[in-house]
């Protein structure tokens, strides 16, 4: 039995406010995509809807999964605090109900069910999978839905970004264009500066080293 690496991430605007959740799952050498808006919704309660969707969707190829998340509030709930709240009959360890408790036994029904893995990663350390993930989680949270979509094959020679073809700085100066043919051409005050061809992981190992 296969065990389905899945990376899932939650966005909110406002917080309480508009949100979205996306998972990235590898199923059969193949990247999954798939996201969601939420109308009201906080950053915690997005982030435990991301693994809830993610789970039910990875659970019809495999009942084992590794979930990647860059939330500690997940994470510590999943591996530690979720089987004291269980015991204490879902009080925390103050005596205090567990917040957003409707989600969080709904993660507990799915961890009975199947066999996963919780894994810790850094945010926003050039992880690729990762960062898509925030991408797609924030795009729905601001009502750009993603289809839910095959990414490809092959992710290092698929197109990671397929639905941000264009990607400027926050102040506006750069500008970053993906193409179908998975060419990158960077621009500066509309300005072509380079052009690049390599593959997707030879380009973010190469901006580590800058």
């Amino acid at each position: 039995m296969q065990k389905i690496n899945i990376y899932t991430d939650g966005a909110c605007l406002g917080n309480p406010g508009p949100g979205g959740w996306a998972f990235i799952a590898e199923i059969d050498g193949k990247i999954i995509e798939q996201s969601g808006y939420l109308p009201e919704t906080t950053n915690n309660r997005a982030e435990y809807q991301a693994a809830i969707e993610a789970i039910n969707y990875a659970s019809q190829f495999s009942k084992e999964m590794q979930i990647n998340t860059d939330s500690e509030l997940l994470f510590n709930t999943m591996t530690k605090w979720i089987y004291s709240w269980q015991k204490k009959n879902w009080k925390k360890s103050d005596g205090k109900p567990v917040q957003n408790l409707d989600l969080v036994q709904k993660l507990w029904e799915l961890v009975q069910k199947y066999k996963v893995h919780w894994n810790k990663v850094p945010a926003h350390s050039g992880i690729a999978l990762n960062e898509r993930c925030d991408l797609l989680a924030k795009e729905a949270a601001s009502g750009k839905i993603c289809a839910n979509k095959e990414a490809g094959s092959n992710f290092t020679n698929g197109n990671l970004f397929e639905n941000a073809r264009e990607i400027s700085s926050t102040d506006g100066k750069y500008k970053l264009l993906l193409k179908d043919d998975n060419t990158l051409e960077l621009f500066s005050n509309s300005k072509k500066i380079a052009h690049f061809n390599f593959s997707l992981d030879v380009l973010i190992n190469s901006s580590k080293e800058r």
